[in-house]
């Protein structure tokens, strides 16, 4: 299956590499939220075709007795299915992989990390879901084209897998500024939560610190001292001889094995 998206992942790559080699260049950057949006929203919605087909045969089998060469046939068909699903959630992975590319041109990793676990303790926080028939899909496409057209980069936290906190990520600063975005003026102790979740990542930021985060008091962010050793070249080998090798392991310095 990622045979036939070989086109759209070679794009999507081509797009974030040259953002990469200048992130003020907000046109790739729109353009590649663009095909990232368009190629989530057809593996979502055929997700949810396939369940829905699912759901159907399921049906067919708990209504009564079927010929065996008939209810074989629906389990096949639930099989198939089913392997379809996880083919296009790994698709969901990879576009939303490239949505993470964008968060690291623009931010440090480890301020990538405050973003993608709960404010309220150390457990991963869940994603979204789906932005097929999202209520406030609209609107945040709205603001991230009226930001990235005005020249200030903005990164929808849907498409990606590291930014669970808000809808909308400004790209202004050293640190990622989300906001929630909200087509309805109603509250709820949900919206309420999001709101102070938010505040609290956002003066962790500001502050470099909150008096409480995630359970814990007196939390302080501080910066490594020394530069950061990468095994980029080692890994990237490994990548390319697994292709004709099968398996590959590279030790690029002791106690490390890709």
């Amino acid at each position: 299956m990622i045979e036939r998206h070989e086109a759209n992942l070679g794009k999507a790559a081509n797009l974030l590499h040259t953002l990469k080699a200048d992130p003020t260049e907000v046109g790739v950057l729109l353009n590649l939220h663009r095909l990232l949006i368009r190629r989530i929203v057809v593996s979502e919605r055929a997700v949810i075709r396939l369940k829905a087909i699912i759901a159907k045969k399921k049906r067919c089998l708990s209504r009564g007795r079927l010929p065996k060469e008939h209810a074989s046939a629906l389990k096949h068909l639930i099989a198939a299915a089913n392997e379809r699903i996880d083919e296009h959630r790994y698709l969901l992975f990879l576009w939303k992989s490239f949505g993470d590319g964008i968060a690291h041109i623009y931010f440090d990793k480890y301020a990538l990390k405050a973003t993608f676990y709960s404010a309220e303790d150390y457990s991963v926080k869940e994603d979204a879901g789906f932005i097929s028939g999202k209520k406030g899909f609209r609107m945040e496409w709205r603001i991230i084209r009226m930001a990235i057209l005005g020249g200030k980069p903005a990164l929808m936290c849907d498409i990606t897998h590291v930014l669970r906190h808000g809808d909308v990520c400004l790209m202004v600063g050293n640190d990622p500024f989300m906001i929630e975005v909200k087509s309805s003026r109603n509250r709820n102790t949900r919206v309420d939560r999001q709101l102070q979740n938010l505040e609290a990542l956002g003066k962790f930021f500001v502050e470099d610190g909150a008096d409480e985060l995630r359970g814990f008091q007196n939390v302080r962010r501080i910066a490594h001292i020394g530069g950061e050793v990468l095994h980029t070249e080692a890994l990237n080998d490994a990548i390319k001889r697994s292709e004709a090798e099968g398996t590959v392991v590279v030790t690029p310095e002791r106690g490390l094995y890709y």
